[in-house]
């Protein structure tokens, strides 16, 4: 018999609303947000798993990922294959730990759920019961790789989709962590001519499985053979619009070529401040934003507003908040 505990109403709601942030904690900055899923999609042999892969190396070492998205501290990972071996993502790691000190007492790599379909009871419950046994002191990051190996019969049909989509919201709600989904696009279509047909997000599955995810990325080459991701998919309001990345075959290493060094951001959000206070302007978050450098360059907009929620601008800033119009930010005292 299941045992479900009542759910909360007046003074307890209350406090929980006022204890809790006004944004999401970020577990990579600009990428990954607490009790959230994050669902990158691709073509075969794009680099979906190499890219994972690095991530999970940097996570566990709380290093900034793909060299530049600040991890605010190491993130304890856990791994499954569900189409292939974990032979995989070690000799991934072989060649990573040259170049990153890899935290192995972060990491847990199980490919023993190869075959099961988490659609049936029995197998959620095994695999949530494993990972509860693995993981005594928690898991940060939950990793699936890819989703559809994890079910029978495809996830074109709402039904499988709604069951894949109940057993990771229930990873989530049993370890408070959160989830990174691998997953394929549609099959290539092609024109009359032969031609490929290009879609903007070729994304694969019933509805329900975007619906589930908090945050998408389409993942296709580039033109100098790296990989860029595009955001689909933003529920929080904080990831990059488009995070391209340069792969160094000889170590597997996947790094940022587009985004900039965190210090730059603040210099030029402290020289933006400088500037309003000197010239007696006020200015919204919109413009605040831009000033940085805008999500392109590699600013989120939850990174902006810390920068703005924290000394020492906080100290320095006044807002004139209105009715149906963006707030005003004003530099009160130069710092």
């Amino acid at each position: 018999m299941l045992n479900i505990l009542g759910g909360i109403h007046g003074v307890l709601l209350r406090n929980e609303v006022q204890q809790t942030p006004p944004e999401r904690i970020p577990l990579v900055e600009g990428l990954l947000y607490e009790k959230s899923v994050l669902m990158t999609t691709a073509d075969p042999a794009v680099g979906k798993s190499i890219i994972m892969a690095c991530a999970i190396a940097q996570m566990s070492a709380g290093l900034p990922v793909f060299g530049y998205l600040n991890v605010p501290h190491p993130l304890r990972c856990y791994y499954i294959p569900f189409e292939r071996g974990r032979h995989e993502i070690i000799e991934r790691f072989r060649l990573l730990e040259n170049v990153i000190p890899i935290n192995y007492d972060y990491i847990t790599v199980n490919d023993n759920f190869i075959g099961m379909d988490v659609t049936r009871e029995e197998c959620a419950d095994k695999i949530i019961e494993t990972i509860k046994a693995d993981s005594p002191l928690g898991i940060d990051v939950f990793l699936g790789d890819p989703m559809y190996a994890c079910v029978r019969g495809g996830l074109s049909s709402d039904e499988k989709a709604s069951q894949v989509t109940a057993f990771s919201a229930r990873i989530v709600h049993e370890f408070g962590c959160s989830n990174w989904w691998n997953h394929h696009n549609v099959k290539q279509t092609y024109a009359n001519d032969g031609s490929p047909i290009h879609k903007a997000d070729p994304f694969y599955g019933s509805i329900w499985l975007k619906a589930h995810a908090t945050a998408g990325y389409y993942m296709y080459r580039s033109e100098n053979g790296g990989t860029i991701m595009d955001n689909k998919k933003d529920s929080i309001g904080s990831l990059l619009s488009k995070i391209i990345l340069d792969y160094h075959e000889d170590t597997h290493l996947c790094q940022a070529v587009n985004l900039q060094e965190s210090g730059m951001i603040r210099d030029r959000a402290f020289n933006f401040a400088r500037t309003c206070f000197h010239q007696k302007k006020t200015f919204t978050f919109k413009q605040f934003l831009s000033a940085l450098g805008g999500v392109t360059s590699g600013v989120s907009t939850g990174y902006a507003r810390r920068l703005l929620c924290t000394p020492p601008l906080i100290d320095c800033i006044t807002k004139d908040i209105s009715n149906g119009r963006a707030t005003l930010y004003e530099i009160t005292k130069i710092f």
